[in-house]
């Protein structure tokens, strides 16, 4: 949900940005108009800075989940409180050196003001943005591999171990993985897509520092359209996550229906999941319950001669 949210409002934020794209000096504007850019730059590093956030936490749990098989739901709060705190911490610096407004083609913070370079502008760039989010995306792919290599390797390991046993606990412990494999595996697309629609804006940003006065109007195009259509790009996989936990309950549903329901008293002693093996593992106890017949027999024997 709060992948959903954090993408949602930096589409939003981007599509703001779209009616301000100018390649004019901020000059030339009223203001009014400065001043909505300047907010729409404060909001946008906000949104892009808990976009970040957002999808490592994300990450990071279906790491920790995977790989080590922990359960981190406990630290929902400290994920919220660090993917909208944070961003919030330092994005209101801009304003104390009025560096918030036209950067580039769109509103954020100033490197250039007229013909003149504004070192602090670039230095804020980094720190709030390139820096931290390179960081965050180069460890949300190195986990993203490692949680997707040891999934199929532990799914891989206990098909082939239970075709070789032949043991039923065995194989119900392989779809209970292949089942948990299905389900984490699509969430791995949320931080897949903001990888990939976040290379425009990488790459753009880049190439702006390398040739500071040269705009590709190619690269600004791209930039543009990838950034306020993440809403989209995320919706798209939700709907394919909900079909696909959707696909993995119907052969669950069918199995069970499939079965006879026929009340049988000897039903479980017939499964051959509960074995001599089962029941010495659980510590179970029988007790022998005589017939009828037997029970007469010991009153005959024990009546008065």
């Amino acid at each position: 949900m709060y992948q959903l949210i954090s993408t949602l409002f930096f589409s939003f934020v981007c599509a703001s940005e779209l009616s301000f794209i100018s390649f004019n000096d901020s000059s030339n504007h009223t203001l009014a108009w400065n001043i909505s850019c300047d907010i729409v730059g404060f909001f946008l590093t906000i949104a892009v800075n808990s976009k970040f956030f957002v999808t490592f936490w994300l990450t990071f749990h279906l790491f920790a989940f995977a790989v080590f098989s922990k359960d981190l739901r406990r630290l929902e709060p400290l994920y919220i409180l660090t993917s909208f705190g944070i961003p919030l911490l330092f994005a209101w610096i801009p304003f104390v050196n009025n560096l918030y407004g036209i950067a580039g083609a769109w509103c954020w913070i100033k490197n250039w003001d007229c013909n003149k370079k504004l070192p602090l502008g670039f230095t804020e760039q980094y720190l709030f943005l390139y820096i931290p989010g390179l960081l965050l995306l180069f460890l949300d792919l190195l986990m993203i591999i490692i949680t997707v290599s040891v999934l199929m390797y532990q799914s891989y390991c206990s098909s082939s171990k239970a075709q070789e046993e032949c043991d039923p606990l065995l194989q119900r412990q392989v779809e209970k993985q292949k089942k948990a494999f299905k389900e984490i595996l699509p969430l791995i697309l949320y931080p897949i897509i903001f990888i990939i629609l976040f290379l425009p804006s990488a790459i753009h940003r880049i190439y702006g520092v390398i040739e500071p006065g040269d705009t590709r109007f190619f690269l600004f195009v791209l930039h543009a359209s990838t950034g306020s259509s993440w809403g989209l790009f995320v919706g798209i996989a939700i709907a394919i996550h909900i079909c696909v936990l959707k696909c993995c309950r119907i052969p669950l549903q069918l199995n069970t229906q499939n079965e006879p329901s026929g009340a049988n008293n000897n039903q479980t002693n017939n499964d051959p999941v509960y074995t001599t093996e089962t029941i010495a593992s659980t510590n179970a106890r029988t007790y022998y319950a005589p017939r009828e017949s037997e029970v007469s027999l010991l009153f005959a024997d024990t009546g008065p001669q």
